[in-house]
């Protein structure tokens, strides 16, 4: 098989083999060029050193992204491309990134410390394959192992424990014996990965394919990855059922919990914040969880007081959620009536036709009183009670019955 390899990367490619160097494409894009995927990165390993690699493409703008440890970003026709010189990693006393590297001018070596095997496959359109680690029968296999000794491999870098998993959810693939046997005994070990990177691991495994056979079979990496969470076979039949995002499947599993939605809810929170994510993520997924019970219906009053309450994308991702799980919901009629009322104008308070400074010419206070009367206004047009027109909500905030 061969790989078709972009114009800029095989510019790259043939630049360094014309210094006199090897080079060859490496990692995941030659295990997705494999699988029929298209690559989302294009990574080069090489024989040059850094400073020779700098002066090679000295023509070219590059960005020193990890030249510590032998990586040089180049843009070529605007496409960046990591090119990393062959290495051999010392050792790991933090379980993160290697204390020293060192490097050599055998590829095989620097393929020989990579994580997995079918991460381990280097390709040149000239050479073809090299793949001492059988990496390719791996991916036609469906099966994620270690290069290596697994628990060595997985002690080096705490974060190949999560990657593991992640890995088999989204390539549908099954983790090795020998690998899985590794992955519970370090499980706990996934903790010392800074937690910014076990969120962007989490999501990705939410998101894959395979997220069953990942609940059912690594509940103890699962639950190292996010302590909070009570891993249950509920949240993998919710999960497969809802739209594969990262918010509405972090939504899912917290909604999964044995918990009141208010409980369920902090634990989201709590957990989300543990793992650094951004506010939007959290306060997403904390209001889908609130209103996991709310009662969902295909009439005005209803769905007026869910965009209140959720706003026009929320609610609709709340509704794609319940859809998953709820066989009487009449999921395309509810979806109607939102995308017809989320323009209507009559589930905000600043959509009522009168404001505040009009309730203090009535006689009103400044303070809460002031407000809880506008939302009180505002529930009388959302159900229908009172038209939202100036003169007819004057008239009911005058009587002071609302």
């Amino acid at each position: 098989m061969n790989i078709s390899i972009p114009t800029p990367v095989l510019c790259a490619l043939d630049t360094l083999n014309a210094a006199g160097y090897e080079a060859y494409i490496v990692g995941g894009c030659v295990r997705d060029a494999l699988m029929g995927r298209t690559p989302a990165d294009w990574d080069i390993t090489t024989s040059a050193r850094p400073q020779q690699t700098a002066a090679v493409f000295h023509e070219y703008h590059t960005i020193e992204t990890g030249v510590k440890y032998g990586t040089l970003t180049v843009i070529v026709d605007d496409m960046p491309l990591e090119i990393t010189t062959y290495r051999v990693d010392g050792d790991y006393t933090d379980s993160r990134r290697p204390d020293e590297v060192q490097y050599t001018v055998q590829l095989v070596e620097d393929l020989r410390r990579r994580d997995f095997t079918v991460n381990a496959i280097a390709y040149h359109p000239t050479v073809g394959f090299i793949d001492p680690f059988d990496g390719q029968n791996d991916i036609l296999q469906h099966t994620i192992r270690c290069v290596g000794d697994p628990v060595q491999r997985l002690t080096e870098d705490s974060l190949r424990i999560a990657r593991a998993v992640r890995f088999a959810a989204t390539l549908g693939f099954t983790i090795d014996s020998e690998t899985a046997s590794a992955l519970h005994t370090l499980a706990a070990t996934v903790r010392h990965s800074a937690v910014e990177r076990i969120a962007v691991e989490l999501k990705k495994l939410l998101c894959g394919m395979n997220v069953r056979y990942v609940f059912n079979e690594f509940r103890d990496v699962l639950s190292a990855m996010v302590p909070e969470l009570e891993v249950s076979l509920l949240n993998a039949d919710l999960l497969e059922k809802v739209e594969p995002t990262p918010l509405l499947r972090l939504a899912a599993l917290f909604i999964g919990l044995d918990k009141t939605p208010q409980e369920a809810a902090a634990t989201a929170v709590n957990a989300l914040k543990q793992l650094r994510l951004d506010n939007e993520t959290i306060y997403g997924v904390e209001r889908l969880v609130l209103f996991r019970d709310y009662p969902l219906a295909a009439n005005e009053r209803c769905i007026l007081r869910l965009l209140n309450r959720l706003g026009p994308r929320l609610a609709t991702d709340l509704i794609h959620i319940r859809s998953a799980f709820e066989r009487d919901l009449d999921h395309d009629s509810v979806l109607s009536d939102l995308n017809r009322l989320a323009y209507s104008g009559r589930y905000r308070i600043q959509d009522l036709k009168i404001s505040g400074n009009d309730l203090l010419d009535l006689g009103f206070t400044p303070g809460p009183y002031l407000g809880e009367t506008l939302q009180r206004l505002l529930e009388a047009v959302m159900d229908g009670l009172c038209p939202n027109e100036r003169e007819a909500l004057l008239k009911l905030a005058g009587e002071r019955k609302i």
